[in-house]
């Protein structure tokens, strides 16, 4: 897990025209072990160090938006369960469970 002063380390890099490799190099030259490529890569794109440290992001998914959630729970709805899988089932379950008059 990245401490938190490397997160700002990589943001301040980043302030400082360094690019991911260039972080990585830098890192090697202080006699450091550089973190991942995906995680450099992680908190290079952001655009400041999150507020919680090391809390899990939450990412959009494809089904909270339309057209996709209505396509995807109809599909879901028409098929027979052996044919998709249990996080499939979840994600309908939960989405049909809030729908209004359930």
């Amino acid at each position: 897990m990245l401490k938190e002063k490397q997160m700002q380390e990589i943001q301040d890099l980043k302030l400082r025209g360094y690019s991911i490799n260039e972080i990585v190099r830098y890192y090697e030259g202080q006699g450091q072990k550089p973190p991942s490529l995906p995680t450099i890569r992680k908190y290079y794109q952001m655009d400041a160090v999150p507020e919680v440290p090391n809390q899990n992001l939450i990412k959009d998914k494809a089904f909270d938006h339309e057209p996709y959630r209505s396509a995807i729970i109809e599909i879901i709805k028409n098929n027979n369960r052996s044919n998709y899988c249990a996080s499939s089932t979840c994600m309908y379950e939960r989405d049909a469970s809030q729908e209004p008059g359930k």
